[in-house]
Formats: C-alpha cells, sequence, structure tokens
C-alpha cells in the first residue's frame, strides 16, 4: 500500500500489550490451591514459635544453673517472648482482616483486666517483682529483714523472692508481700554490728566503755564504739558496736560480739545485770530497811499491844523476804 509515492509499513501490537496478555495466561492457566494450602503458612509459623519458645526456656534453665540470681531476668524474657510470639501467630491466621482486628481487641482487653485485677491475683506479684527492680531496693547476696523475715536473699522470681535464714532453711516471700511491708536492706559495702548489755548503776561509765571497745574490736569491727542507749530504773544500758565491712560475715561477727562482750565482762568482775534482777535487789533492800527499821521500834516499845502488832508485821516482811530471795535465786540462775 503506497501514500504519496511510499510504502507505508504494517500495524504490529506493543510489546506491553503481548506482556499482559501472556501474564493473563498464566494466570488463568495456574492450578488451583489445594485445601491445605492456606493453613501451610500459619501452620509452619506455629511450629517455629513452639521451637523458639522451647528452644529459649531450655537456654535460660541453662543459664539459671550455671549463675544464680537472673531467675527474674530469665522469667521476664519468656514472658515477653511468649506474648510475642502469640501476636506473631495472630497475625498469620488465615482470617479476614475485621476478625483479626477483632481478635487484637480480646487480647489487648484480656491483658488490660489483668493488670486492673493485679492486686487481687497472682499479677500483682509480678508489677510488685517490677516496682521492686525497677526501684533497686535489693539484689541477690544482701540481707533482708521484713516482720519478722531475716535472711540473704538467693534468688529473685518474677512472683517471689527467695531468702536463706539464720538456720540455714529457705523462705520464700511474695514479691507482693514485700512491696507493701517495710523492710531493712542490708548492703554490700558494709553495715553497722550491735549489741545491748545492761550493768548496774553501781559500775561507773568510764570503767564500762574501755572494756567494751576493746571486746568489739576483738570481734573483728572497725570504729568501735560505746553509748548509753537507755538509763533505766534499775540499770544502765549500753549499745556497743561498730563496723563490719565483709557483710557475708554478718552473723559470724554478730555472735563474736556477744562472746567477747562476756568474756570482757566476767575478766573485769563485772556483772551483766537484768531489768528483773535489778528490781528484785532493790525491792530486797527496801524491804531490809523496813524490817530493821520495825525491829526497832519493837524493842524500844513498852506497850505490849503495840510490839505484838509490830511482831506480827515482822513476821510477814519477814514471809515476804523470804519469797523475793528465793524469786531473785531463780532469776540469777536463769542467767548463769
Amino acid at each position: 500500500m503506497r501514500a504519496w509515492g511510499k510504502r507505508v509499513p504494517a500495524w504490529r501490537p506493543r510489546r506491553s500489550a503481548r506482556t499482559l496478555s501472556s501474564m493473563t495466561a498464566s494466570l488463568v492457566s495456574r492450578p488451583e490451591v489445594g485445601p491445605f494450602g492456606e493453613l501451610a503458612l500459619p501452620l509452619v509459623t506455629i511450629a517455629a514459635v513452639l521451637v523458639a519458645l522451647f528452644t529459649a526456656r531450655r537456654l535460660f534453665e541453662r543459664h539459671e544453673r550455671s549463675v544464680a540470681g537472673h531467675r527474674f531476668r530469665d522469667q521476664s524474657w519468656m514472658v515477653a517472648l511468649t506474648l510475642l510470639g502469640a501476636l506473631v501467630v495472630i497475625l498469620e491466621l488465615p482470617i479476614q482482616e475485621e476478625t483479626r482486628t477483632d481478635l487484637l481487641r480480646v487480647v489487648g482487653l484480656l491483658l488490660s483486666a489483668s493488670i486492673a485485677l493485679a492486686s487481687t491475683t497472682p499479677l500483682g506479684n509480678v508489677l510488685a517483682g517490677l516496682m521492686l527492680r525497677s526501684g533497686h531496693s535489693f539484689r541477690s547476696g544482701d540481707f533482708l529483714r521484713v516482720e519478722g523475715h531475716f535472711g540473704r536473699v538467693t534468688e529473685r522470681g518474677l512472683f517471689f523472692v527467695e531468702i536463706q535464714t539464720e538456720d540455714r532453711d529457705l523462705t520464700t516471700l511474695p514479691n507482693l508481700y514485700l512491696a507493701t511491708h517495710p523492710m531493712t536492706v542490708v548492703r554490700a559495702p558494709g553495715t553497722i554490728v550491735s549489741a545491748l548489755v545492761d550493768i548496774g548503776y553501781d559500775v561507773s561509765h568510764a570503767r564500762v566503755r574501755p572494756m567494751l571497745e576493746e571486746a568489739a574490736r576483738r570481734a573483728g569491727l572497725e570504729e568501735a564504739f560505746v553509748r548509753v542507749a537507755e538509763l533505766g530504773d534499775f540499770t544502765v544500758q549500753y549499745r556497743v558496736g561498730g563496723l563490719l565491712v565483709e557483710v557475708e560475715e554478718l552473723l559470724t561477727r554478730r555472735s563474736s560480739l556477744h562472746e567477747e562482750i562476756l568474756d570482757a565482762l566476767h575478766a573485769a568482775g563485772v556483772e551483766i545485770a537484768a531489768t528483773s534482777v535489778a528490781g528484785l535487789r532493790e525491792e530486797l533492800g527496801a524491804l531490809t530497811s523496813e524490817r530493821a527499821d520495825l525491829e526497832r521500834r519493837r524493842k524500844e516499845q513498852v506497850d505490849e499491844r503495840v510490839r505484838q502488832a509490830l511482831a506480827d508485821e515482822l513476821e510477814r516482811l519477814s514471809l515476804r523476804e523470804q519469797r523475793l530471795r528465793a524469786a531473785l535465786r531463780g532469776r540469777e540462775l536463769e542467767g548463769c
């Protein structure tokens, strides 16, 4: 075909059109997906999550056996990994987008409800443990005293804290219990070890102070001190102590301090007087003075009836004196 003397080439379809036609044909001819095709990816995801969680748990258990004091961290990681795995499985389920969104909302509501009820459920211990961790209240190896419980922290878990008592027994304290009760922590840099001792007023504090300070130094304490803690009715209470740098020896040094105090006072002939014993002695002394006064008055009295009344009163005081002496002897034997 010629136009104006020139040959016009025949029309050919564009390459993009041919490509689109071939892609359409390939899609039309692709076989249909099998009945388990849509479930293949979710099943693989679930299997991978389970294997990962099992492997992580085995690694954490092995790490816990080799390194003590990391149970809280390992359990926290396991909870976080479990929640992450559940989220991944939900995202890979072959469900509609609206259903997946509703499922995620339900999971969020369950978590919110659990946190809201944390004060009456085991989750309260988890939140209390996180609070104690964030506040750095104590760590493994510290000595802890709370509501009559005293011991060394051996393990910190997600739900509880384990301490070893003076008898080498293990006591478990829930995190929520620790968060709601005042506690005393003995830190590793050092602590004050002290003891109380009662001594009678007949012994001067200038004589007592050097003996007690020397006892504290012999017990292995630094910066030994002696203070008058209380002026009682019958005795003076002294507090003797010093700085202990090696906190691991707290129980041993406390016992050594008591032993050194006993040895120092016994060697000097100073009696450790309990308040009850001193009170009995004071009462016995007053009774003896009263009986001597009555005896003197009876001898000076001329009237027979008055002399008989004074004799009866003397007999009553003598019986009371005997009872006091017996009680005093019993208290002194108990203190031996």
